[in-house]
């Protein structure tokens, strides 16, 4: 599940979708959202084996397309 949402709403979907999804699944929260947003989201309980990761996008999509340079972090 990728979230890409305004960073005020992050959380609120994060708390709303994580708990929902099986094993093996993914959560990527890519919203620009405060770092303790981040951490926040990173300690929602989960169903075993579920995975969160954070995706920073390191620039703008239209001037790179689909060569955006993301860090990751996360156990997903």
């Amino acid at each position: 599940i990728a979230c890409l949402t305004s960073a005020n709403t992050a959380l609120t979907i994060a708390e709303l979708v994580i708990p929902r999804l099986k094993a093996e699944q993914v959560y990527i929260d890519m919203n620009s959202a405060a770092p303790t947003i981040k951490a926040d989201i990173a300690q929602i309980p989960r169903n075993e084996g579920v995975m969160v990761c954070d995706a920073a996008v390191m620039g703008t999509v239209p001037g790179n397309k689909h060569k955006v340079p993301m860090f990751l972090a996360g156990d997903g």
